[in-house]
């Protein structure tokens, strides 16, 4: 409940800058809440890894006729652009309810779309976000 607790929104500086990389926040830590934001080539060989992990899950359990019969289902994560902000979340208390970006000034950057799913934020914009300092509150 940000409204009531000043400390349940964290701004985040430069956030593209960490990349890869969880963001080191000691309110997100002491919140046990880890957010990671993802390139877009960092997002693709995540779900390519998550593809192949759920494959060999699948081949495992129920064979190669299975796999092949379910071959569409694999392909379950996001299309994402280049446009799209991409968070990976560690959230086991589910404290984190939403991410926005700030430009320089301070204004929000309105979202064209946003997707959810299990632990993935994927926020899309207009334009890249290359072309400004920004700022996560979640």
């Amino acid at each position: 409940m940000p409204d009531q607790d000043p400390a349940a929104t964290v701004m985040i500086g430069n956030f593209r800058a960490a990349t890869g990389k969880p963001l080191g926040n000691p309110q997100l830590a002491k919140a046990g809440l880890q957010v990671t934001v993802l390139s877009k080539a960092d997002y693709d060989a995540l779900s390519k890894k998550k593809e192949q992990e759920a494959r060999e899950k699948v081949e495992k359990d129920l064979g190669q006729a299975m796999v092949q019969a379910l071959e569409g289902m694999f392909s379950s994560f996001f299309r994402v652009g280049d446009n799209d902000l991409i968070l990976n979340l560690a959230d086991p208390g589910e404290v984190f309810i939403s991410a926005e970006v700030v430009d320089g000034t301070g204004k929000v950057v309105p979202t064209i779309s946003t997707t959810y799913a299990d632990d993935m934020r994927v926020m899309g914009f207009e334009q890249p976000l290359q072309w400004m300092p920004g700022c996560g509150y979640y």
